[in-house]
């Protein structure tokens, strides 16, 4: 005997609403940025990490790719360089490899009317060495952040990172991941800058470096468009 939907016990009115989905019309409705990319409806999946694999393959493609009739697709949290992930399977941005396998991603999408943002991500000082070869964990200074919980390495907590010393490093760092993002076909990139991650810290540690940082990044073109700093 199959299984009773739930709804159609509880009257007329929500069964009327099983068999005819309610949209907003205003979702429903199309949205553009700018005179190059318009949005067929206005919701957005947002992003979920997979921790499926450092290259991206076929699977990923099929994921995404099932989720394309959203008007805007931001992905999985996706590494800039292989130092800075508490996720030992996230995919990356920094070989050409990665590349390719994006590029296989953002083509199925496409061909199933979607678009997809990349979201760039590196999680500094919220990151364990045990996790990235044995690469420390960087921050702005060598404070470690509170708590933490690596369930992979039996639930141990943050360590305390090694300091940045040259902070400008990160600008080049995701300046070439979003030259790869454009190469590999991403209709645009979000920058993930918060979670006391990367990118926030060096905004906000002090006005040095938070200056030069946003000094250096609307200089550069690549980012300066993608941040709106």
């Amino acid at each position: 005997m199959p299984p009773t939907n739930p709804l159609s016990a509880v009257g007329p009115h929500h069964s009327q609403l099983e068999q005819k989905p309610i949209i907003h019309t205003a979702l429903a409705s199309p949205l553009s940025f700018d005179s190059d990319l318009t949005l067929k409806n206005r919701i957005v999946m947002s992003a979920l990490t997979r921790n499926r694999s450092p290259v991206p393959t076929s699977f990923q493609s099929e994921y995404y790719t099932q989720r394309s009739s959203v008007g805007l697709i931001v992905t999985e949290g996706i590494l800039v360089e292989p130092q800075g992930t508490e996720w030992i399977d996230a995919p990356g941005l920094f070989t050409k490899e990665q590349v390719e396998g994006w590029r296989g991603v953002v083509e199925s999408v496409r061909g199933a009317g979607g678009v997809v943002f990349a979201q760039l991500w590196h999680l500094g000082r919220l990151t364990h060495p045990y996790l990235q070869a044995n690469l420390p964990a960087m921050g702005p200074s060598a404070i470690a952040a509170k708590g933490g919980n690596f369930r992979l390495l039996g639930g141990v907590g943050y360590v305390t990172p090694q300091a940045i010393e040259n902070p400008l490093h990160y600008v080049e760092v995701y300046r070439r991941a979003a030259v790869n993002a454009k190469a590999a076909g991403f209709d645009g990139v979000e920058l993930h800058a918060g979670e006391s991650e990367t990118l926030q810290r060096l905004f906000r540690c002090s006005e040095r470096i938070g200056g030069l940082v946003r000094k250096k990044a609307k200089e550069d073109p690549h980012l300066a468009r993608i941040t709106r700093i």
